[in-house]
């Protein structure tokens, strides 16, 4: 009898920590249809091509100069100017096979 109990118990805790699971799930789905539709938010920035070699003096100096960027090389640059007119460079850096980016403004300071 004990036994019986035992295993009631255990199928019962089992199907409450599997629903629970479930319900998490289903949540996270839909908190990701929301972010799908943030291509409104991208239109409002406008992005223009830089070439890495017309970069503001101030960022390339931020790139040579940190230690931790120093193994990295700037592939591709974009001015992005978002909706409250922010302006920012966003570098696309390659190290081996790893790729990365990074936003500088036009003082070489991080954006955050």
């Amino acid at each position: 009898m004990k036994k019986v109990i035992l295993s009631a118990f255990g199928f019962i805790l089992f199907a409450a920590v599997s629903t629970n699971a479930q319900t998490q799930t289903t949540q996270g789905q839909t908190q990701a249809a929301p972010a799908t539709q943030t291509p409104a938010t991208a239109a409002q920035e406008t992005k223009t091509s830089v070439k890495v070699e017309e970069l503001p003096a101030a960022v390339k100096t931020a790139l040579t100069a940190d230690s931790g960027l120093k193994e990295w090389t700037p592939v591709a640059a974009t001015l992005v100017k978002d909706a409250a007119g922010k302006e920012y460079y966003s570098i696309e850096m390659k190290k081996g096979e790893e790729k990365g980016a990074i936003k500088l403004d036009k003082d070489g300071n991080q954006v955050k």
